[in-house]
């Protein structure tokens, strides 16, 4: 049954919900415009890093390229299947088929983030598949990226995962040009993710395949000046990264406790007068 108390109290308390709600939302509605201010920051960092560097001052140079603009004297302009020695794809065709209770981990898209691998879901194929798909075999320091779906989260490869397989995922090579978390960063900044859509097939689900990332566009500095740089947005991003997580945390929390209040208010543990 439902509780109905009498229509004058009814009206006070529909005006005391619709009063609360209308605040709580507006707080809820000002931190999801705090996460995507803090998001775009993070964007802008990223790529102000990678396509320029830290340190303003240096001497520039026009790369040829308009959506890189400007860049270091010193750095490189190239693109992708330059800097690596090879881009690849997981398991395409029927990977179901080698599906086995335990053997060798299997990463698919679902497992991958920005910037981490979830065990979740993982899937095993036998070490006999994994022996026939060696062309799809994962390696510490390749960077896997997903192509269906959520295009553009990609991952660097961990020591847990040296010598597992893939799914339906990009794999670009370590190479000795590039420092993987350095690649990462490229990968997540705006002129990646611009080309990565311009590349992209299918008006349903964003897909780009090995020759779309081949072609991206990017800039080198030093080895040395890469670990800078990565170093730096580590610190950086990881405290945006923080700050976000506590306000989604918030949301969270305000969602509950809206729901809450209705609920208290319609079933009369709250008097609305009181509370008011």
């Amino acid at each position: 049954m439902v509780p109905l108390p009498p229509v004058e109290e009814q009206e006070r308390i529909t005006r005391f919900l619709d009063d609360r709600c209308a605040r709580i939302d507006e707080i809820i509605a000002k931190k999801q415009r705090l996460i995507e201010l803090l998001e775009e920051q993070k964007a802008a960092l990223i790529t102000r890093a990678v396509t320029r560097g830290l340190d303003p001052s240096v001497p520039i140079k026009d790369s040829g390229i308009p959506l890189l603009g400007e860049i270091p004297l010193y750095w490189n302009a190239k693109r992708l299947k330059y800097a690596v020695p090879g881009i690849t794809v997981g398991i395409v065709v029927t990977p179901a088929k080698y599906y086995a209770d335990s053997g060798v981990p299997c990463l698919r898209s679902l497992n991958i983030s920005s910037g981490s691998i979830d065990a979740d879901d993982l899937v095993f194929i036998s070490p006999e598949s994994n022996a026939l798909h060696a062309k799809s075999r994962i390696h510490e320091g390749d960077v896997v990226v997903v192509r269906t779906g959520k295009t553009g989260a990609a991952a660097v490869v961990s020591p847990d995962y040296d010598g597992a397989n893939c799914i339906d995922l990009l794999i670009i090579r370590r190479s000795k040009q590039i420092e993987s978390k350095f690649l990462w960063y490229v990968l997540n900044s705006r002129v990646s993710l611009v080309q990565i859509e311009a590349g992209s097939e299918g008006a349903i689900q964003a897909h780009y395949n090995t020759a779309t990332l081949a072609e991206l566009r990017l800039v080198i500095p030093p080895l040395e000046e890469q670990g800078a740089i990565v170093r730096r947005l580590d610190a950086v991003t990881s405290r945006i990264d923080s700050v976000v997580a506590t306000t989604e945390r918030q949301i969270v929390a305000l969602g509950d406790y809206r729901s809450a209040l209705i609920t208290a208010a319609v079933t009369g543990q709250l008097d609305v007068i009181t509370a008011a």
